[in-house]
């Protein structure tokens, strides 16, 4: 039996690709991560596997490391829309990559010739242009579940999801009291957050540019400050900063997740990269293994605007 792996990001485009994948494919193993805790899951995969026969990857732009990681598969098929970094090339790997596309279920669905309503709902999702109550759903209810689990159990939660929505479509959740019980919570949640980014947001000004930076120990939703920004009276930003400071209770250290996003053409993917991150020109973001501050973040976009 050949050995299927598949690796996404774990947000709603990720979860929605794996989704779109599952229609034509029997997965043995489903991995769910982050950009930057990317490379564990690889070798995670990896070891104790005799047979690395194919690996997918959806949502996640590799660098140099990672991209000769995964070609230690026999067959490596990636899909995704983000700025790519990598110039190294493999026989055994093929990339199919649209920086165009407004998500990595749109690329995965025309790969595969499948049509379904979760690529629309990817687009709107991944773009933050939600207009249906099925999109809003749907983000909301990855949102909670991202909200409320961590570790293993988020990849568990994640990888249900997304074997769900592949056989049943969003009905099944939204029939579901126990996920309504979470999306309540999530946007309570959410209602707090809007508050605080109210009180909290600061704006600076930098060579004619409007920057606005919110610094949290929370990890809190990126559309949902995207959105209260753009009812901002000062609007629009060419650079929104979003710097979420993480504790790992284990080793006692604090990382930092900075997310970028622009209402104008700022380039924010540059300023990701100098950081070690990616993403795309308009919404980028990285994380970086020091506690950084507003202050700091703020000399260094010096360089940039």
């Amino acid at each position: 039996m050949i050995m299927i792996v598949s690796i996404a990001h774990a947000d709603a485009d990720g979860v929605i690709s794996t989704a779109l994948f599952l229609k034509k494919f029997s997965a043995q193993k489903i991995y769910f991560t982050s950009a930057a805790k990317f490379r564990d899951i690889i070798c995670s995969s990896i070891i104790g596997n005799e047979n690395l026969n194919e690996l997918y990857v959806f949502d996640i732009a590799p660098n140099e490391k990672t991209f000769l990681l995964s070609s230690l598969y026999e067959k490596v098929f990636w899909f995704d829309h983000h700025v790519w970094q990598v110039k190294s090339k493999f026989k055994n790997i093929k990339v199919f990559v649209d920086e165009k596309a407004k998500s990595c279920s749109e690329i995965v669905a025309k790969v595969f010739g499948i049509e379904s309503e979760l690529v629309d709902l990817a687009n709107q999702i991944d773009v933050n242009e939600v207009k249906t109550e099925e999109a809003k759903f749907l983000r909301d209810l990855i949102g909670a579940i991202r909200w409320k689990y961590s570790g293993a159990l988020l990849v568990s939660k994640l990888r249900a999801v997304a074997k769900s929505l592949s056989s049943h479509g969003i009905e099944k959740f939204e029939q579901d009291e126990k996920f309504a019980e979470l999306i309540n919570s999530f946007n309570s949640f959410c209602e707090k957050v809007e508050k605080e980014v109210e009180k909290r947001i600061k704006i600076f000004e930098m060579n004619g540019k409007k920057v606005a930076v919110y610094e949290t120990m929370e990890n809190v939703p990126i559309f949902l400050i995207a959105n209260k920004l753009a009812q901002h009276p000062n609007k629009p930003f060419d650079v929104i900063a979003v710097i979420m400071h993480r504790l790992n209770f284990l080793t006692k250290k604090i990382s930092t997740k900075i997310e970028l996003r622009t209402q104008t053409q700022q380039d924010v993917y540059e300023i990701a990269k100098f950081f070690g991150g990616g993403g795309h020109k308009q919404a980028a973001g990285a994380t970086i293994n020091e506690f950084l501050t507003s202050d700091k973040l703020l000399e260094i976009l010096r360089g940039f605007l």
